[in-house]
């Protein structure tokens, strides 16, 4: 985000410029404020500050949402099947089996003729805490994978991939799917939860329901569903710890069952409650290795 900004603000005195000493004047103010900015960035959140992944074995270390990841690899925007989204944000970053069910997906839906998939956030360089909502996504193993597909045979230019918006695929009101929902959702679902490494992935209650009252045959790869708020647009894949990664912490495995006697608690409309402000939360602590990280 704060590297967009800064192309803007550069891109916008270039062109309000009367004069190349307005220009020069004008660059140089911006660059100074960026400067200032990116330390204010750097002191804030180290995390957000690295530009490149650590060297070495790649490792997961640490918490889906207090963690980070030594050794990640790149999404590169465009692959096939794929164009990475918010580029800017700088978490296309992951560890390499993240980016092995990634690119699997990609392939798997170009291939069905799908089109392209929109990958939102992975992780940043290094993994680890970032500026926003996000408490998740820290130790490279957690995908935002669009429900928005994007035409295989059309580019997709970069500064739009920074304004673009995934779209919202249910009807909350009326608790069912819209009309824009079809068989690439399905199926992108169907694959994800179906592949080993996959150890759950979080969508709407709603998305959960359809697929527990269409799916005929096979059923088993509907336990990895998780209904979580705001996943309307997308699902949130996560990865079970990669072998090898020793420090790696995982999650509980889900409960046996396919979950589907269990979504009218996350369905049913509730009377609306006052709302408190909560508790502040302690930051977690990470693990002794993602300190490490930092400095290398």
């Amino acid at each position: 985000m704060l590297n967009l900004l800064c192309r803007r603000l550069l891109h916008s005195c270039s062109n309000a410029a009367r004069t190349r000493r307005l220009r020069t004047a004008s660059t140089a103010t911006v660059v100074l404020l960026c400067l200032a900015l990116s330390m204010v960035q750097a002191r804030a959140n180290p995390w957000a500050a690295l530009e490149h992944p650590s060297a070495g074995t790649a490792q997961a270390h640490g918490k889906y949402t207090a963690g980070c990841v030594a050794g990640a690899q790149r999404l590169a925007p465009t692959e096939p099947g794929l164009r990475t989204m918010r580029l800017e944000r700088r978490r296309n970053y992951g560890h390499p089996a993240l980016l092995r069910y990634v690119r699997a997906l990609g392939k798997h839906m170009l291939e069905a003729g799908f089109g392209a998939v929109l990958v939102g956030d992975l992780s940043m360089p290094r993994g680890g805490p970032t500026f926003s909502n996000h408490i998740s996504h820290q130790s490279g193993l957690d995908a935002d994978v669009w429900f928005r597909m994007h035409p295989a045979d059309r580019p997709l230019a970069l500064a739009r991939r920074e304004t673009l918006s995934a779209t919202s695929f249910v009807d909350w009101p009326r608790r069912q799917l819209k009309p824009n929902w079809s068989e690439a959702q399905t199926e992108m679902l169907r694959f994800t939860a179906a592949r080993r490494e996959v150890q759950r992935v979080f969508v709407s209650a709603v998305i959960k329901q359809h697929l527990c009252q269409v799916t005929r045959g096979e059923r088993t790869w509907l336990a990895k569903l998780r209904p979580w708020y705001g996943h309307a647009d997308h699902m949130h894949v996560r990865l079970s710890c990669p072998t090898g990664s020793h420090g790696c912490r995982a999650q509980a495995a889900v409960p046996d069952g396919d979950g589907c006697d269990a979504l009218e608690w996350w369905i049913k409309p509730r009377p609306a409650k006052k709302r408190e402000k909560p508790e502040p939360r302690a930051k977690p602590s990470l693990p002794v290795a993602c300190q490490a990280l930092l400095s290398r």
